[in-house]
């Protein structure tokens, strides 16, 4: 399914916005953006959503403890599918346009970013998508956060989280 069916979001919070959210786009880049410090996106797992309680949590904690940038991203209509085999196949959408998104951020911070990616289940496998589209490891590191198994597990590496995604994997 295409990004805007899925409908999927990426909302920017730092130190100046942590409780408002401003929207990421590949033609928006909000101004609270910080070219010079680390982008963590955080992305939920299947029949979640963007105000999943474990992403408000780590994008407070990673605000309370340093000064970066942290990107929720949401998808949850594609994410909340019946047919979890549906759900499962949309990670690779999302990864993608997540992978774009850190693309434009990159251009305007010079032509590269720190970038850092945890997600849960389903989450942890978009991670490993937004690693590996492109010609090089996308993100510095990927904390897939109980990668969801069925579907994956067993599978070529094309298809979720594995060691090749990010320079540091766990």
């Amino acid at each position: 399914e295409c990004p805007s069916t899925q409908g999927v979001t990426l909302e920017l919070f730092t130190r100046s916005n942590r409780f408002n959210g401003q929207s990421v786009t590949r033609t928006n880049i909000p101004s609270v953006w910080m070219s010079n410090a680390e982008t963590v996106f955080l992305i939920h797992g299947w029949n979640n959503n963007k105000d999943t309680a474990w992403l408000i949590d780590a994008k407070n904690a990673i605000l309370d403890r340093d000064n970066k940038n942290v990107i929720i991203v949401g998808w949850g209509i594609g994410a909340n599918r019946a047919n979890y085999l549906l759900s499962a196949s949309n990670t690779r959408v999302v990864g993608a346009e997540a992978r774009q998104i850190k693309n434009v951020l990159a251009s305007r911070g010079g032509g590269s970013i720190q970038a850092y990616c945890a997600g849960h289940s389903l989450g942890g496998h978009t991670c490993g998508h937004m690693g590996q589209f492109g010609s090089d490891r996308g993100l510095n590191r990927i904390s897939g956060l109980d990668p969801a198994g069925p579907f994956f597990e067993g599978a070529d590496d094309r298809r979720g989280l594995n060691i090749n995604c990010a320079n540091q994997v766990e």
